[in-house]
């Protein structure tokens, strides 16, 4: 609920527990609401809980900041990340980017806004020499060398290593799919606990 400018005392009134409990408690418990829709006329300063993700407990605390730069004034203030991963060992051979076996790992983004998007594997080379990449389509846009996370060796085969990148990615649309994608140098590579993770830092 937005902001309201505080009433005038009444002369005479006198801050009795039933009034601290029936006024003043009570507003305070419902100060802040919680849902899946943002409020559509939120005032100054207010706080509101986003429900990203009901079956994990990921709840968003965000707060409007009128003079916050750009159209999304939803500002992150704080809670869990929304988490995918696949843990299966699965390898791809090609230059360009595409799935492995098992798609993803995938998130959806429920708001419009500016998030940092995290990505890691960890790396298993069939040969010396051979190079991997993981990075992401976000909606229709392809998967990008900027956006990816490398591993590469030089040693014999048998070698494992495990990689991560952060990146802040802008003006994502609404219930835009991010959704993981690998190439290679052109060899054998296998890639397993692949994970994604992402923060918002200001929606709308």
């Amino acid at each position: 609920m937005p902001w309201t400018t505080p009433g005038t005392a009444t002369a005479g009134e006198v801050l009795t527990a039933s009034f601290w409990n029936t006024q003043v408690r009570d507003n305070m418990n419902t100060l802040v609401a919680a849902g899946t829709v943002l409020p559509t006329s939120p005032g100054d300063g207010e706080s509101f809980y986003y429900i990203a993700d009901s079956t994990n407990g990921v709840v968003w605390h965000l707060r409007y900041r009128s003079a916050a730069t750009g159209s999304y004034k939803w500002e992150f203030v704080g809670g869990p990340q929304l988490i995918s991963s696949v843990e299966a060992n699965q390898n791809r051979a090609n230059a360009a980017y595409g799935d492995l076996g098992t798609v993803g790992p995938s998130i959806t983004v429920p708001l419009a806004g500016d998030y940092i998007i995290n990505i890691g594997f960890t790396g298993n080379n069939g040969q010396a020499g051979q190079a991997g990449r993981m990075s992401y389509a976000i909606g229709a846009s392809a998967a990008a060398d900027a956006d990816a996370v490398f591993y590469l060796t030089s040693v014999a085969a048998g070698n494992y290593a495990t990689v991560t990148r952060p990146k802040l990615k802008t003006a994502i649309a609404a219930n835009s799919a991010i959704v993981a994608k690998y190439r290679t140098d052109g060899v054998s590579v296998f890639f397993q606990d692949r994970f994604m993770e992402i923060t918002p830092v200001r929606v709308g």
